[in-house]
């Protein structure tokens, strides 16, 4: 009834404010919480929170959420005591392990300020991140997300630091991203508590795609109910890691979070912003499995297919095996050819069955399948 009611309000352009803002409503209410999420890292944590310290302001409180650590994070709250006393930090520590993605979502639920960032426990911070993000919160009051830089976006892509872009729609944010691993690292998101609420359970819907934060995101634009601002500001340290066998299942997975849009074109402009990320390192035979729907869509095909193609020649220019390679790619493509002629062959029944798939996971998505 609550998220109903937030919806509804958030839509009538309404500045919905946050519940139970508790002791610290009595003094200052902070406007940001900086939410992060931990498990079995408590060495590095103390040493990002020693680090973070300095930069807090009567409007910032630190709020981590510890998922179960077995490690000496158990003991965080008293290390906190002895280390910075004075400093807003506040500890909760899950009754069992939930999973790093519901972890995170949960910090939208307990956060008592109008607005969180949603901070990696192993992301170092840059000196003036808390005072850019509070800049940026103050000239744009009303957006619902704000995405912020990281150290991993290229030169050639890196947005001004001034620079701000607005996104009221899914196809804004879509031909404006300019790097997509700069949305999808959880660190440089920064989100207005009541509009995240107001479409929350969609995150804990998609926790399976490991990216319930872009489920947030997308569900806000979708729903309009708030706009994006990419940033310019550059917040903290990241290094992509491209070595790590896990990343290509998590990649996978993420891709996922994507069914939630429902405008063809917008999806097929993210889904390449996203393959164009990994191509290196991750299977092709496991990239076709994204970029399917897309080559059965004739409006899609042709952007679906050279995403592939441009994989491919990743692969064969990096591999010790070229002719081995070369002759898989023959055998992939013959079947990608035969996929694309019954899709011409018989377009009505393709795209009833793409019609029903999507509409299936539209009503899963939101709940009531």
């Amino acid at each position: 009834m609550h998220e109903t009611l937030c919806m509804a309000r958030l839509l009538q352009g309404e500045n919905v404010p946050v519940r139970s803002l508790g002791k610290a409503d009595k003094m200052h209410t902070p406007i940001l919480t900086i939410a992060i999420p931990t498990y079995n890292r408590f060495e590095t944590l103390c040493t990002n929170l020693s680090r973070l310290v300095p930069l807090l302001t009567q409007d910032v409180c630190v709020l981590v959420l510890d998922n179960a650590s077995t490690d000496d994070t158990r003991n965080l709250t008293d290390w906190v005591k002895a280390n910075h006393p004075d400093a807003s930090i506040r500890v909760i520590r899950n009754i069992t392990n939930v999973g790093a993605g519901a972890n995170v979502t949960r910090s939208f639920e307990i956060a008592e300020t109008p607005w969180v960032w949603t901070l990696s426990d192993d992301d170092p911070v840059k000196p003036d991140a808390v005072t850019g993000i509070l800049d940026v919160i103050a000239r744009n009051p009303a957006a619902a997300f704000i995405n912020m830089q990281s150290t991993a976006i290229p030169d050639e892509l890196r947005r001004p630091a001034d620079l701000e872009l607005h996104c009221s729609t899914i196809a804004d944010l879509a031909e404006k991203l300019d790097f997509m691993p700069n949305l999808l690292l959880s660190s440089t998101g920064v989100f207005r508590v009541a509009v995240a609420r107001a479409v929350l359970r969609k995150a804990y819907i998609n926790l399976n795609t490991v990216a319930p934060h872009i489920a947030i995101i997308l569900s806000i634009l979708d729903a309009g109910i708030g706009g994006v601002i990419l940033s310019g500001h550059t917040v903290v340290t990241y290094h992509l890691s491209t070595d790590d066998p896990w990343a290509t299942e998590v990649w996978l997975a993420v891709a996922d979070v994507f069914n939630l849009v429902r405008d063809q074109h917008a999806r097929a402009i993210l889904l390449r912003k996203y393959t164009q990320t990994h191509p290196g390192w991750v299977e092709t035979r496991k990239l076709l499995r994204v970029l399917r729907p897309l080559m059965l869509d004739p409006s899609t095909r042709g952007m679906a297919i050279s995403d592939y193609l441009y994989a491919w020649s990743k692969r064969i220019q990096f591999t010790k095996h070229p002719v081995v390679l070369f002759m898989a790619f023959v055998a992939e493509a013959l079947s990608i050819a035969g996929m694309v002629l019954l899709a011409t062959i018989f377009p009505m029944r393709i795209a009833a069955r793409t019609t029903e798939s999507d509409a299936f996971l539209r009503t899963a998505t939101d709940g009531r399948a």
